[in-house]
């Protein structure tokens, strides 16, 4: 038996699909259905009806603001331009959109860690095959997760500091309210990875099932 992520088309919502494999000789029951694959359908439909929820949420909720923030960065870019071009440019605007191109960056990352689609280097999973190589990227998904979350402990100094010293954004603004996606993106980008990490680990063998 295997957890399989499944996205279609590249949309942002994903499906949690449960497959039930196994080989050999299983006497079927009611119906004409093994027992296996009875159960197997069952915690199928309950993974369906659980984890999705929130998943999906978070998956919208990330494109939506992915499409605001770079309509935004789009449209304050090209004004920006004019105005130069009017020789009337606006300070307090080249500040805005270098925070704009961070959070768009950010939220693009976590979109793509979501469609299992960031940059990796998976040198071990070309060479290994089977179990191995999804203990392998079990691994090396449990460490792009610590990694993640260190990032997202010292991103909480980051906001700290900046708060004390009191570093305003385009003379206004506190600096560290441009700098508070950080933690949010590193901690979602904890929990995706480990999520996966566990779908991606194998279960145990059952007698009689393919490796």
């Amino acid at each position: 038996m295997a957890w399989h992520w499944r996205c279609d088309h590249g949309q942002a919502v994903g499906r949690w699909q449960y497959l039930g494999r196994v080989a050999g000789a299983h006497s079927p029951g009611a119906g004409g259905v093994s027992p296996a694959r009875r159960s197997g359908e069952r915690v199928g439909r309950q993974v369906r009806t659980s984890l999705p929820r929130w998943l999906i949420a978070i998956g919208r909720l990330e494109n939506l603001l992915i499409s605001v923030f770079a309509l935004a960065l789009v449209v304050l870019a090209g004004l920006q331009i004019v105005l130069r071009l009017a020789e009337n440019g606006l300070v307090w605007l080249d500040p805005v959109l270098r925070v704009l191109v961070l959070w768009v960056a950010l939220l693009g990352a976590l979109a793509a860690a979501r469609h299992d689609k960031h940059i990796s280097l998976d040198v071990l999973g070309r060479l290994l095959t089977g179990r191995l190589r999804r203990y392998a990227r079990f691994v090396s998904l449990g460490f792009a997760a610590v990694i993640a979350a260190l990032l997202c402990h010292a991103s909480l100094g980051l906001i700290a500091v900046d708060r004390e010293s009191g570093t305003l954004l385009a003379g206004a603004v506190p600096g560290w309210w441009a700098e508070l996606i950080l933690p949010v993106v590193f901690g979602l980008l904890t929990l995706r990875f480990l999520l996966r990490a566990l779908i991606d680990l194998p279960p145990p063998t059952v007698p009689g099932a393919p490796p």
